[in-house]
C-alpha cells in the first residue's frame, strides 16, 4: 500500500473485531486516515506491539477479520458508565 496523504482521525472512530482465541470483542481506535495512491481511504491503528525497535510508534492496518472503521459512541464503548 502506497500512502499519499495522512490526516489525524477525530475521536470516536474505531476498528472492531473478535479476538480469535477468546471470542471477546476488541476495538482499536483509528489513529490516522491514510489516502492511498489508488484513492482508497484506510484507517490505521497503532501497531501491536506499539513500539518499533527505535522506540517510536508505528501504524498498521488492523488484523484481518475486523469490520470497517466505524464511529462508536462513548456509551457503547463503556455501557456501564452513566
Amino acid at each position: 500500500m502506497q500512502i499519499q496523504q495522512i490526516a489525524v482521525a477525530s475521536t470516536g472512530w474505531y476498528w472492531r473485531g473478535t479476538e480469535t482465541t477468546t471470542g471477546k470483542t476488541v476495538v482499536y481506535p483509528v489513529a490516522v486516515w491514510a489516502l492511498t495512491r489508488g484513492g482508497d481511504v484506510v484507517g490505521l491503528i497503532g501497531d501491536v506491539p506499539a513500539k518499533t525497535s527505535e522506540g517510536s510508534t508505528s501504524l498498521a492496518v488492523p488484523p484481518s477479520g475486523y469490520e470497517r472503521a466505524a464511529y462508536i459512541a462513548e456509551s457503547e464503548l463503556h455501557p456501564a458508565r452513566k
